[in-house]
């Protein structure tokens, strides 16, 4: 397999704000950002199929990719600082992207003797506009000089269309060809609480998310139709032995949700057999991690141990024989255990020159299946 790519790229960024100061302790803030970003690749593909050391055919690939990627975003943030100290923020966010993917595949297979048997012409065309709209609030409050308490809200809206069709000498492959509409809407509150005594620090949380998640196919109808809402709590406790020394044990539960973009059905092929594809049926994955750090002046131990269920990982195989095809997607994992050891120290060679060296050391272990690793 001999895989030749002639990438080139542009990318163009702007970013233009301001703040306004409407009192001495209210702001208001407009910030408008994106990017362009075109990508174009010329490929050439040459896979060498063989049959005990001997090359029975060849397929020769010439690919034509564009991938044109746009983004524009708007925030419009308030803050205002009460007589007690009392602070509220809020912001709220629109974003929109738009990505188009067209790529076009010369095929060419070739006999033994590097003649020409058949030539095959691939066109996917796909484009995935979506829109993302977030507004939160938060509010602290500063209770005593060494407690504090903060609360927040925070809503996502988001809209995500991909329109892909595949085109084979002309004609539509129905097996390729598909319309996806995802909604997707995130309400999440939390509260928190932060104590400083002596030399101490406790710092506590509790979060809440609700998500509901609609996806709908034209071709499968509704694919996916998920709402569940979880908790997540947090905690830390640091304790400072004396001036040189801090000891820290943290707790935190999180959730990692698929990316729009592999969640997307879209298709690369890299042979008429072997395609690359995004997988709809993605669940978020929930990991717990248990945390232990030890300073002794500039010198850092930690140690940490995280649990997912339900992890995300890509590039994950399956054939389907009767068709003779391999599709390479995303997809979730029952589980995966990851461990960690970590060290970081300075070393100082001259009154100008000093470094720090860090050391690592990581054990994971992932179940696809109940009972297997």
């Amino acid at each position: 397999h001999r895989f030749n790519r002639f990438p080139t790229r542009s990318n163009h960024n702007y970013r233009l704000g301001f703040d306004y100061q409407i009192s001495p302790k209210t702001v208001v803030g407009v910030l408008v950002s994106g990017y362009s970003n075109r990508w174009v690749m010329h490929a050439q593909n040459n896979i060498e199929l063989q049959s005990n050391t001997n090359i029975d055919s060849t397929i020769r690939s010439d690919i034509q990719e564009k991938n044109y990627w746009g983004h524009l975003q708007t925030n419009i943030n308030l803050s205002h600082e009460f007589r007690n100290r009392a602070r509220i923020a809020t912001d709220v966010d629109v974003l929109y992207f738009d990505n188009q993917n067209p790529i076009n595949y010369d095929f060419h297979y070739l006999d033994s003797e590097g003649e020409l048997i058949q030539s095959q012409e691939l066109t996917t065309l796909k484009d995935t506009p979506f829109r993302i709209i977030v507004g939160k609030v938060d509010y602290q409050l500063p209770i005593q000089e060494n407690l504090k308490v903060s609360t927040g809200v925070k809503v996502v809206n988001s809209l995500f269309e991909n329109d892909v069709t595949v085109i084979e000498d002309g004609v539509e492959l129905a097996d390729f060809t598909s319309f996806n509409e995802l909604t997707e809407e995130i309400y999440a509150g939390y509260v928190q609480a932060e104590y400083k005594f002596s030399k101490n620090l406790i710092k506590g949380g509790l979060r809440y998310e609700h998500t509901r998640t609609d996806l709908i196919s034209n071709v499968e109808g509704q694919v996916v139709d998920r709402n569940f809402g979880a908790l997540f709590p947090s905690l830390l406790l640091s304790r400072g032995l004396n001036d040189n020394q801090r000891l820290s044990m943290s707790y935190s539960r999180r959730v990692n949700r698929p990316a729009f973009s592999d969640m997307a059905p879209f298709f690369i092929f890299l042979d008429p057999n072997t395609v690359f594809t995004g997988n709809p049926s993605l669940q978020p994955g929930i990991s717990s991690t248990v945390q232990f750090d030890y300073t002794l002046g500039d010198v850092i131990f930690s140690t940490q141990y995280t649990w997912e269920d339900s992890t995300i990982v890509r590039f994950q195989n399956r054939f389907f024989p009767e068709e003779d095809r391999q599709i390479i997607i995303p997809d979730n994992l029952r589980g995966q255990q990851t461990y960690s050891a970590s060290i970081s120290l300075p070393i100082k060679l001259t009154d100008w020159w000093s470094m720090r060296y860090f050391g690592t050391y990581i054990w994971q272990k992932s179940v696809t299946v109940e009972g297997l690793g």
